[in-house]
């Protein structure tokens, strides 16, 4: 940019004016002025504009002053005074010359002026003096500068030059460039050209270009021009949220440039390349879950890091999902075969939705009773027929069912179930197998003196079904054992007396059977005793028909235990029938084993 503050350029006229001791009345000035004619330069405006701002420019008129008194000036314009706030000059005249004030001007105006002179305290009068005209031209200068190929971009002013910036790994060898000037013609790259805009092909910008303008009355003005390509950079777009998608965000490039991608993982002791992870962008699974991710851009032998996202956590990605491995964005669809490693990760982002959930999520309005998780495979040691654990083959509907987890309760022990112990309970989610993928007996002997705490049942769930859980894929360190109350036995064969709280033992287990009253809706059971104090009620379960379990191929699986012994037998404890309604049956027979747990 050049300076509005810019003077005229003082054009020296020569108006050498001889004023000797004659003493004639109206003195003709004329015959003793050289050089009339000629062009006055003015300075140039703002970026090309051509109104001048308020600046005082000057134009001197030498004279030779032979009088013996001081020249009066006075400015004319078409015989009349001009408007003394813009057009002046010095008066009187001082150093035997003439000064013109003009402020003001504009680019292409002309002014024509004539100066009257006359001798103060005399008759001297000379005729007016008819100043040549004065037209403003601009200053020679580059008023826009832009590249057009192989990238568009404008330059912006840099000192005595100006600088273009274009995207990473552009061409600078043969570019083309348009600029727009004030001047009668502009040379850059070796070639010369008069109109504006002008454009210039094949110009190399591998190094400073000049730009040289040529004004109106011949000066000139250069411009350095650097065109400086972009770094390459690296960023990521997107939430650190299993199921989304994370968006690697290059610096703009140039044509013809192709960028190479790796998204690396943290694993404990730094960043490790994810297999077939090289494309633009990544969607988070569930191996991601807990860790870092950054991405890798490289190209041309640069290579360039960018920052670390946030700790991936779990993500709603299909809220209406009733498959939680689907709703937590762990697998993409149901055709995808289940893997252990898909389970854990399932119930790990289910703990982080119940104990850190994100603004605006909680565990209420994210997860449904009904919602599902199935297991792709169980393993249990010790006594029990356990029924099929093949559910990826092909087979009868009842495979994709037979080790499903449902959704049974959510906060329930935080309302019931031995509340006045379940102060401060955690939020949780419980969850029971669907069907019962085990048939076992309660105990070795038809009877339930010692009640659920003391059987053989209890001891088998803790023992051997609750580590094939574990091992199966849900993590231990998500579970949650609640306080429950269950009647310990029938009252008349314990041998003796005491109040209905003696009998009823406080049971805190990551793994168990749920009562009569946990599966009637809290509610006492004519079939069960003192069961009506500080049961919780497990939602799913509304009525007969929703706690029906599949029958497969005639086995009982689809009857199954409940922890409440049976109110009037000493042998018996509580089942659900085929039909979803209770009644009991002998301790030492095998049923269907359909335990539940909670996860915080």
């Amino acid at each position: 940019m050049r300076s509005v503050n810019r003077y005229l350029s003082m054009a020296i006229l020569l108006f050498v004016v001889l004023l000797s001791g004659c003493d004639i009345f109206n003195e003709p000035i004329e015959p003793f002025v050289q050089g009339q004619t000629g062009l006055i330069r003015m300075a140039g405006g703002i970026d090309g504009d051509t109104v001048f701002p308020v600046v005082e420019s000057t134009l001197m008129v030498p004279l030779v002053n032979g009088t013996a008194s001081p020249l009066r000036v006075l400015v004319l314009s078409n015989g009349a005074p001009v408007d003394p706030a813009r057009i002046w000059a010095d008066d009187p005249v001082v150093e035997d010359r003439v000064v013109l004030h003009i402020r003001g001007a504009v680019v292409g105006e002309v002014f024509n002026l004539t100066l009257r002179l006359w001798a103060e305290g005399s008759n001297r009068v000379f005729d007016d003096l008819v100043v040549p005209p004065i037209r403003c031209i601009p200053n020679p200068l580059i008023t826009s500068f832009g590249i057009t190929s192989p990238v568009t971009a404008s330059g912006t002013v840099t000192g005595a030059g100006y600088t273009v910036n274009v995207p990473y790994g552009t061409a600078l060898s043969a570019m083309t460039a348009v600029v727009t000037y004030t001047g009668t013609s502009i040379t850059g790259g070796g070639t010369t050209l008069t109109t504006s805009p002008a454009t210039f092909t094949g110009v190399n910008f591998t190094a400073p270009v000049p730009f040289t303008v040529t004004a109106e009355d011949g000066s000139l003005e250069t411009y350095a021009v650097t065109v400086t390509p972009g770094a390459l950079t690296a960023a990521i777009g997107g939430t650190p949220r299993v199921g989304q998608t994370l968006t690697a965000i290059p610096a703009p490039i140039g044509p013809g440039v192709t960028l190479s991608y790796q998204w690396e993982r943290s694993n404990g002791s730094g960043f490790a390349p994810i297999p077939g992870a090289t494309g633009l962008t990544y969607v988070l699974k569930g191996d991601d879950l807990d860790n870092y991710l950054r991405v890798a851009i490289s190209h041309a032998g640069n290579s360039i890091t960018s920052a670390v996202t946030g700790q991936v956590t779990y993500g709603i990605v299909v809220p209406a999902s009733p498959d939680l491995t689907i709703k937590f964005g762990i697998r993409g669809s149901a055709g995808v075969p289940l893997t252990k490693p898909m389970v854990e990760n399932t119930f790990t982002s289910l703990h982080q939705l119940i104990s850190t959930p994100a603004p605006g999520e909680s565990v209420t309005s994210k997860i449904a009773l009904g919602n599902y998780i199935d297991l792709p495979s169980l393993t249990i040691t010790g006594s029990g027929t356990i029924l099929d654990q093949d559910i990826g083959s092909p087979g009868p509907s009842y495979r994709d069912r037979l080790l499903r987890l449902i959704v049974v309760g959510i906060n329930s022990y935080k309302t019931g179930g031995a509340a006045a112990n379940n102060i401060g309970a955690p939020d949780h989610v419980v969850f029971q197998f669907r069907n019962g993928p085990v048939l076992r007996r309660m105990n070795s002997s038809a009877t339930n003196v010692g009640g659920y705490a003391g059987s053989e049942m209890q001891s088998y769930l803790t023992t051997y079904f609750l580590p094939g859980l574990i091992d199966a894929g849900v993590p231990e360190n998500v579970l949650w054992a609640p306080k429950r109350r269950v009647w310990n036995g029938f009252f008349s064969g314990e041998g003796g007396s005491g109040s209905s709280n003696d009998l009823v033992d406080t049971i805190e287990k990551k793994l168990w059977l749920p009562t009569v009253a946990e599966m009637s809706g809290g509610s006492a059971s004519s079939l069960a005793n003192y069961e009506a104090t500080g049961q919780a009620a497990l939602g799913y379960y509304t009525d007969p028909i929703s706690r029906k379990k599949g029958t497969i191929g005639g086995i009982t699986e689809g009857i199954y235990w409940l922890a409440s012994p049976y109110k009037t037998s000493c042998e018996l404890f509580c089942y659900v029938t085929a039909n979803g309604v209770f009644t009991g049956a002998g301790a030492n027979q095998s049923l269907g084993v359909a335990p539940a747990f909670c996860v915080k």
